[in-house]
């Protein structure tokens, strides 16, 4: 038996390793791995043996005559009348292949059951996610025909092998005949690439993009145990349908066989042919496959876009699982269609992208650049609304021209003859590994050797990078600029007397009095900062304003102004920016964090915000100012906190503002976790994005007694992304 017939004999090792083996652990990040340690744990799939099995066990360019006994197959053997010397060698031979096959199959049975109780197991231990993926089966039309499939196997195909007496002349033309044209075997296997490939004359998704579907449903952004969960019930149901097809292809071309050496052993009419010969039926089946592992990697790509995050601020976006869900599809496909090499893909959007990249080894100079030119792209919708995709005018990774998307474009590739190491990518990428490793791996285990290549070593390897910029990552990407009202020579968090309003020189009775002439503040706290990642900004201060007691009377009263913004460096644009509606023509969108703190600034001991501005606070005031007595006017206290297009005055976006007129001790809060608003961009015009906070206060004593205030205004935000008008 050859190496690659042999191989099936360890196909129960394949399925249990497909049960058992966990995904691959991290080490730091997975995109960097070493090739020794790449651990493609997506090489747990024996069903593709089945194929290249039947090719050593039986199709043969053969010719079943006479004269050309030495060359035949056990087949033509078990065809043939003996008579001689020679029937007693080949009843032997017979004798030996059946116990071979016989193995084997035992084998696959053992493997499919494993596979089938794991497959179980998924469904038990996520019932609320996976219950009723089993369902997505029955509702489709293959369901009759994969049990056609099965019960040949099972109940004529298997008990051929099981004795000498079994495997008999007119046994093996009933069998060959009832798969060729009782059941139309080719026909039947087509049929399912088909409901497996295609879309409904409905537009309904095809099978494998159905059960991507259901899995969406359950599978949400950042839980990745869950997606690896439903990658690992998507990858075992594709693996149990390419099993069952193989197991039709096998019988058919075992029939093909049978009806093409009784022709050639006996002669017969053209109808006891086989409608697609062998050979040529092996090519139509391996393309079948192709489709199928294409589709099977849109129903991929789709649930992982899906429960990844493309408006976060990273350009990393991707579900943290997508690397090793990635690697193990490419694995599936590569195992399937025996196409090793360089293998993965890149996530793109819109149309700026050829699709080609250029790599080099890791680390060697001078090295030619060898390029990798995409084999397939596929489109893949977006969940909801078109999304962002961003470009750069200076062709560098700072985005400053937004457009919009209603689908991803997925580049795959696939190219063989890499040698084993590490290489670097050189596309500018938002993201993509920091070095690919490519290794020579044992089939049988799906672990890297140092073995050379052979039938049972392939050379392989993975990666996933992004081209598509966008959401939060886009948006806020390159430097700012701050600006800010405080006086240079302090400090940005300090604790000092100062007065507001002196009066006149000539209304100076002694002059040493003109520091506290009119009023007095002690600012026991105040402070002010920005950042950049995360998108953050606030000033804060708290103190009080006492009365000054001197040879000038009248009224005494003080204010505070604190200011500090950011500015984009680079001007934004909307190219294909229509007519303008209500409102704007896109949505500017934020998602804040809980936090209170001011960027950079670590609140006072004993903290003294809790009281009047709780998680999620944008404004937020306190007094215990009282009118009354020579204090007849209001406290007034302005907050502003606005992120816009323009400078920091333009009200082209979001402004969170208030002003408030303390007459007694209160307290006023403005709180937001989420906000939108429409924003206009002109096609012919370029916006700096600017993001600002102020706080204002303007308070007297209370009679002689002194008055307390507290401010903030500030804004932190996990994202802030562009999307269309709604």
């Amino acid at each position: 038996m050859t190496t690659r017939g042999m191989a099936c004999l360890a196909l129960a090792g394949w399925f249990a390793m497909m049960i058992s083996m966990p995904a691959a652990p991290a080490e730091g990040d997975d995109k960097t791995s070493p090739a020794s340690k790449l651990l493609a744990s997506g090489a747990l799939f024996g069903a593709e043996k089945l194929g290249k099995w039947v090719a050593g066990q039986y199709y043969k360019d053969f010719r079943c005559a006479e004269e050309d006994r030495d060359g035949w197959t056990f087949i033509c053997s078990a065809l043939h009348d003996f008579s001689g010397g020679k029937e007693s060698a080949w009843k032997e031979n017979i004798t030996n292949q059946l116990s071979a096959i016989r193995d084997d199959l035992a084998d696959i049975k053992q493997g499919q059951q494993a596979m089938q109780g794991q497959l179980n197991d998924l469904v038990s231990q996520n019932r609320e996610l996976l219950a009723k993926l089993d369902e997505v089966v029955d509702e489709s039309s293959i369901q009759p025909d994969l049990r056609k499939i099965q019960a040949l196997w099972s109940d004529q195909f298997v008990p051929l092998y099981s004795d000498n007496a079994s495997f008999t002349r007119e046994r093996l033309l009933v069998f060959a005949r009832e798969v060729v044209r009782e059941h139309k075997m080719h026909m039947l296997l087509g049929g399912i690439g088909k409901t497996l490939t295609a879309r409904g004359v409905s537009g309904k998704p095809p099978l494998l993009g159905l059960y991507a579907n259901r899995l969406k449903q359950k599978t949400t952004s950042g839980n990745d145990p869950l997606l690896m969960q439903s990658y690992r019930y998507l990858e075992g149901v594709m693996a149990n349908l390419l099993l069952e097809q193989r197991k039709g292809y096998l019988m058919y071309q075992f029939a093909a066989e049978v009806l093409e050496s009784e022709c050639q052993a006996r002669g017969c009419q053209t109808a006891e042919q086989p409608p697609v010969p062998a050979p040529d039926y092996e090519k139509t089946f391996a393309n079948q496959l192709a489709e199928e592992l294409d589709a099977f990697n849109d129903a991929v790509e789709s649930l992982v876009l899906a429960s990844s995050d493309p408006l976060a601020c990273e350009a990393d976006f991707l579900s943290k699982s997508a690397t090793e869900i990635f690697r193990r599809a490419d694995w599936l496909a590569a195992v399937n269609l025996g196409r090793y090499g360089m293998t993965g893909r890149v996530i793109s959007m819109g149309n700026r992208f050829d699709g080609q990249l250029r790599f080099s080894p890791y680390q060697t100079s001078g090295a030619a650049p060898l390029p990798l030119a995409a084999f397939k792209q596929a489109a893949i919708p977006t969940e909801g609304a078109p999304l962002d995709w961003w470009t750069s005018s200076q062709n560098t990774l700072v985005f400053d021209e937004v457009h919009f998307a209603g689908e991803w474009r997925v580049f795959r590739y696939r190219q063989a003859d890499w040698k084993p190491g590490l290489y670097s990518l050189d596309n500018p990428l938002p993201d993509k590994p920091f070095t690919i490793p490519v290794a020579a791996m044992d089939l049988a285990s799906g672990m890297a050797t140092d073995a050379p290549p052979s039938d049972s070593v392939a050379v392989f390897g993975s990666f996933t990078a992004v081209e598509r910029a966008g959401g939060c990552y886009a948006l806020t990407s390159g430097p700012w600029m701050k600006y800010d009202n405080s006086d240079p020579r302090q400090p940005p968090s300090f604790t000092a007397w100062t007065t507001v309003q002196p009066l006149p020189e000539t209304d100076i009775v002694d002059a040493a009095l003109k520091f506290l002439s009119r009023g007095q503040i002690q600012i026991d706290y105040n402070v002010g900062g920005a950042s950049e990642n995360p998108l953050a900004i606030g000033v804060e201060s708290r103190g009080e304003v006492r009365w000054v007691a001197g040879k000038v009377t009248g009224r005494q009263s003080a204010e505070w102004v604190q200011e500090i913004r950011l500015v984009t460096d680079k001007k934004i644009r909307y190219p294909e920016a229509q007519p303008v509606r209500q409102g704007g023509n896109l949505m500017l969108n934020v998602v804040m964090n809980h936090s209170d703190r001011i960027p950079g600034v670590q609140p006072p001991a004993g903290g003294n915000t809790a009281d009047y501005s709780p998680s999620y606070v944008v404004l937020g005031m306190k007094s215990d100012f009282g009118m009354g007595g020579i204090a007849p006017e209001p406290a007034e206290y302005q907050g502003r906190v606005a992120l816009v297009f323009g400078d920091a005055k333009s009200d082209n976006g979001l402004v969170w503002e208030h002003t408030e007129k303390f007459r007694k001790p209160d307290t006023y809060t403005l709180v937001k976790r989420s906000d939108s608003r429409g924003v206009l961009l002109k096609a012919e015009q370029a916006y700096p994005l600017s993001l600002s906070a102020r706080a204002y206060v303007k308070q007297e004593p209370k009679g002689f007694d002194a008055t307390h205030w507290m401010i903030k205004a500030r804004a932190g935000f996990d994202k802030v992304y562009l999307s269309p008008l709604r």
